[in-house]
């Protein structure tokens, strides 16, 4: 048991122990002791999370304090104030984006905690304590890190007092973003509208955080707001710590606009609206503190009342599914065999000779290529007389077999394939072992397989079975050929011809033990997909349709092709149609060879029923299936023709049919008198598993590697491989052109198409991307209502300035953010795929890439159709489009800037890692929180490089450039285009280089996330 398990485990034992009645403070107590004793663990486990997290805010800190450095900052000018407050400015933003981690961690809890507190584990204040706790260390590291590389170096008050207050600061602001942000995860409760809503009040409450816009030109309307804002505390407190400090003080203002006697440092405050009382500090840490226990208590509540069934799968262990309960379910009975595979009998029956000389069963002897496969669900095959399953009377999607099966299904002509049989001779497998270990001073690789040969034909159900570590799931991978670790020798033949490695997958399937499909399609679209890209580009589209309906119906699917995949135990499809899902979409490829990977585990007796009666079917078409297994039930085992049965070191020791009830293995066995006979009854996956097991081998001194190399049984064996490992007479080796069905067009046309559809059945990303958007321009245009060309003073125009940076650029940090969970999601879809040979990677990315340029469009055209004229902006047709097009180049290279974070890293939580330190640093370079003109000369390089430079450049000076106005700068008037190109550096005849910088920042990171894509793998497949 894990340790996380276990801790929690303890406290399920006393709850039990004690019954429902243990009420009040010890059994509170208890819960909480026991849930933080876990919260300790997983803590420990994602310890990278946090290690990096630390390392981000040490690197930005280092920059930060490089580009503030004290030597370019004085304390003489209303200029030398501006430019520090705005690195105090910036201080606060990195402390907010270091929350957004926590949005993950909290969400992806939530499921486990529905549970326990649904069974009234512990109450909702138990589970969430633990973590606010043993988040403080973090916080503190962080703040403390921040402090000491920061505060020094660029020069804040050198007093001990206003160095402990602004730690304290930060201390409490780091707290505040972890809990806010952990909030809206336990309200929001899925990870794509948590991102869009957690970037969308980050947002507005740093919008109207008192610095980007100037609390005294906010419209009345919002100043409620700032003062219900903790952020706008923030600032003014950290505002208030250092220029309330003497060295500001000292110093007098000697400008228009401001009263005789203002000190240096009130009028900064003054000039960008802030208080100039030093108790601001003070109110600040208590705002901010107020502010953690009202998210604290936010989380409790949320826990305690919102959404319990979210943790619930649509599926769950008691035999409810999709409203209908299965009796046996119900009353515990167990699944019999005639439940399996409704009364079938195997192609060459259980108690026939071992292997047939040809090596083909009755069920596919001779049939040639291009002929019809008539595969009865009801009665028997007129071509074979076979019977086959008829459901048995299982419940299957809630209705009864005789409801939806047809009474026949016919694998057209057009599609179907001659049989291939698969033989492979002394196959071995080793690798080296960890590192570590080192045995006479070299490297020993370690055995997987030894030697193991076997064949495997068509209509006949193998099993590949064995201990763990037996190499049951190495060996697959190397029939399959898709070993990709360590090294394996040996002849593999298809046909009698040699394997052919690099198109091998054109014939063959490889179901998972993982069922993993796009959670955004449905049933149907994840057949055709799957079809259109594997099938032969010859077959039309009714032709590719008609197929794929007979599979539905094949593998019992065509109740419920329209129902949408979901996401595994939380919404969609069960356990155990999710499996029949990942048999059919190799289905609809036509495979002559099916290979299948603990296709039960994990499911009820029910649904594990199901799943074999439908591999039944699929065997009965005259395909090859092998498949391996772990822990059969009775019936399951049974259900298989031969067994191919392994030993640890991959040592074969048995390789025959089963026979009835298993009789053929247990005769095989039972030859040697020293092996206890099986009791009536038993299950012979246990039975044989025990009787083979080491112990039991030391006890009767027996090596049943050795007995089977020397049984008659083997040499059989090798006789039959000997002759079928001859070509026929006249035959050729299957051999295709390239290794995708599809040219690189109809690739990208196929991706394209699924990804259209794929978008439309999500409006967790979609809606929510469009309602932000919507939203953060209703918001962005009342609080600058009419006021875009407002320029009559220097203040207003940096408050246009703020604004333009604030929403623009953190837009497109929601874009970033939110494409990320969907896309790890479907990153492993894009293995599996492009394992199996759909298609090539670029086709994929540039498929995805381009659907994702059709939404951006309209969000863009979304946003700026609000904006622009809410807030007043220019009224002319050329800087109007030209704030379309930064728009819409900004919202791409974000987009793509977050896909490309997805395909570096191992998953949503580094990629937010890895995102939100450029998202602070390119934040820095912006234009906004430290001019151009005042960036030492050491990092300018850096600005002139980075997008978000770019867009703000190219914004401002399409707006206000080329203008005939005047500003009014402390009482003096100078033109527009004049103080607009001193203080922040913009020249209108630039504009060109702003759009080809952010053009060419979108290529690189969309080829950069191809790239990614094709030589980064994080699921081994």
């Amino acid at each position: 048991m894990y340790p996380a398990a276990s801790a929690l485990g303890a406290f399920q034992k006393w709850n039990t122990s004690q019954g429902r009645s243990v009420t009040g403070e010890g059994r509170g107590i208890k819960a909480f002791k026991a849930c933080f004793r876990r919260e300790w663990i997983l803590t420990k486990r994602h310890l990278s999370v946090y290690k990096l997290r630390t390392a981000q805010v040490a690197f930005v800190a280092v920059v930060a304090a490089t580009v503030y450095l004290r030597t370019h900052i004085h304390d003489h000018t209303l200029q030398d104030g501006t430019l520090l407050s705005g690195f105090l400015f910036y201080t606060i933003l990195v402390m907010m984006f270091n929350g957004i981690t926590e949005l993950a961690l909290t969400i992806e809890r939530l499921p486990v905690f529905y549970r326990h507190y649904k069974n009234q584990f512990y109450p909702a204040w138990a589970f969430v304590l633990p973590a606010t706790i043993l988040r403080i260390p973090f916080s503190l590291m962080e703040a403390v890190l921040w402090s000491v590389l920061t505060y020094f170096e660029v020069g804040l008050t050198a007093d001990p007092g206003r160095f402990f207050a602004y730690l304290c600061l930060l201390f409490l602001m780091h707290q505040f973003s972890v809990s806010f942000f952990r909030l809206i995860g336990a309200i929001c409760r899925n990870v794509v509208v948590a991102f869009g809503t957690g970037s969308l009040a980050l947002i507005t409450i740093l919008m109207l955080g008192g610095f980007a816009i100037s609390y005294n030109t906010i419209h009345w309307g919002w100043r409620w707001f700032c003062w219900a804002n903790p952020v706008f505390y923030a600032q003014r407190a950290i505002i208030v710590n250092e220029f309330s400090a003497p060295r500001w003080q000292s110093q007098l203002v000697d400008l228009p606009g401001f009263s005789a006697g203002t000190s240096l440092g009130d009028g900064i405050m003054e000039s960008r609206g802030f208080a100039t009382h030093r108790w601001w500090t003070w109110l600040g840490m208590g705002a901010l503190g107020a502010a953690i226990l009202i998210c604290q208590l936010g989380i409790i509540l949320a826990h305690a009342f919102l959404g319990h069934q979210w943790g619930l799968p649509v599926s769950n262990a008691h035999g409810l599914q999709n409203g209908y309960a299965h009796p046996a379910s119900q009353t515990g009975h167990r699944v019999h065999d005639h439940t399996l595979h409704g009364g079938y009998e195997h192609p060459y029956g259980r108690d026939s000779p071992p292997m047939q000389q040809t090596g083909h069963p009755a069920s596919s002897q001779g049939l040639p290529h291009g002929q019809e496969f008539p595969v009865s669900l009801e009665g028997h095959s007129k071509e074979h007389g076979l019977p086959v399953s008829q459901g048995g009377g299982v419940l299957v999607g809630g209705l009864h077999p005789d409801q939806h099966l047809m009474s026949s299904i016919t694998i057209s002509a057009l599609m179907a394939t001659a049989p291939d049989m698969m033989i492979v001779k002394k196959i071995k497998s080793g690798k080296l072992k960890p590192p570590n270990v080192v045995e006479h001073g070299k490297k020993v690789q370690m055995q997987l397989l030894a030697g193991v040969s076997g064949a495997f034909r068509p209509g006949i159900l193998t099993c590949l079975f064995g201990v763990s570590g037996a190499g049951k799931t190495t060996l697959l991978d190397v029939l399959a050929c898709r070993k990709t670790g360590g090294r394996w020798d040996g002849d593999v033949r298809v046909d009698g011809h040699p394997q052919q490695k690099e198109t091998f997958a054109r014939i063959s399937g490889y179901a998972q033990q993982f069922d993993i499909h796009s959670p955004q399609a449905t049933v149907r679209e994840a057949l055709l997909f799957s079809a259109r890209c594997r099938l032969s580009k010859e077959h039309n589209n009714a032709t590719v349709l008609k197929f794929v309906e007979e599979i539905e119906r094949l593998v019992e699917l065509d109740v419920i092709k329209d129902a949408v995949v979901g996401l595994t135990g939380i919404s969609g499809l069960s356990t155990e149609q999710r499996k029949r899902l990942t048999i059919a979409v190799e289905l609809v490829a036509n495979p002559a060879i099916v290979f299948m990977d603990e296709p039960t585990t994990g499911l009820d007796a029910r649904a594990a029923a199901v799943v074999m009666r439908t591999i039944r079917n699929v065997v009965n078409t005259g395909r090859t299936m092998v498949a391996t297994i772990h822990q059969p039930s009775i019936d399951i085992f049974e259900s298989f023709d031969e067994l191919l049965l392994l030993m640890r070191g991959g040592r074969t020791i048995y390789w025959g049919p089963l026979g009835r009830q298993a009789t053929k293995l247990f005769e095989h066995f039972e030859l040697n008198p020293k092996v206890p006979k099986h009791t009536p009854g038993i299950n012979p996956a246990t039975w044989v598993l025990t009787t083979t097991s080491l112990g039991m081998m030391k006890k009767l001194g027996t090596n049943y590697a050795i007995a089977y190399a020397k049984s008659s049984l083997n040499r059989q064996n090798m006789e039959l491989i000997e002759n079928l490992s001859q070509p026929k007479e006249g035959s050729a080796p299957v051999h295709f052109a390239s290794r995708h069905s599809l040219s690189t067009w109809g690739q990208y046309r196929t991706c394209f198409h699924k990804f259209l559809q794929t978008n439309w059945h999500n409006p967790n990303y979609n809606g929510t991307r469009y309602a932000i958007t919507i939203t953060v321009a209703l918001v962005f245009g009342t609080v600058f209502w009419k006021d875009g060309q407002n320029t009559s003073s220097a203040a207003n125009l940096f408050n246009s300035v703020g604004a333009v940076y604030v929403t623009v650029l953190n837009l497109g940090v929601i874009n970033s953010i939110s494409v990320q969970p969907g896309l790890v999601a479907e990153r492993f879809v894009f293995y599996r795929e492009h394992r199996a040979g759909y298609y090539s990677a670029l086709p994929w990315y540039l498929a995805n890439a381009s659907v994702q340029f059709i939404f951006i469009l309209a969000q863009a055209i979304l946003y700026v159709c609000i904006v622009y004229f809410m807030a007043g902006f220019k009224k002319d047709v050329e800087a109007f489009f030209w704030f379309l097009l930064f728009m819409l180049l900004t919202l791409l290279y974000f987009t793509f800037y977050g896909s490309l974070c997805v395909f570096v890293t191992a998953n949503v939580r580094h990629a937010n890692i890895l995102g939100s330190t450029f998202y602070t640093i390119f934040n820095l370079f912006a234009g906004f929180a430290i001019a151009p003109p005042s960036i030492p000369g050491w990092w300018i390089w850096f600005y002139w490089i980075n997008p978000n430079a770019h867009t703000v450049y190219g914004l401002i000076s399409t707006q206000f450039l080329q203008s005939d106005a005047s500003v009014d700068v402390y009482g003096e008037r100078v033109t527009l285009t004049a103080y607009i190109q001193n203080r922040f550096g913009f020249h209108h005849n630039l504009i060109g280089y702003n759009v080809l910088v952010l053009c060419g920042w979108t290529a690189i990171f969309l080829f950069a996330g191809a790239l990614a894509l094709r030589k980064l793998n994080f699921m081994k497949l």
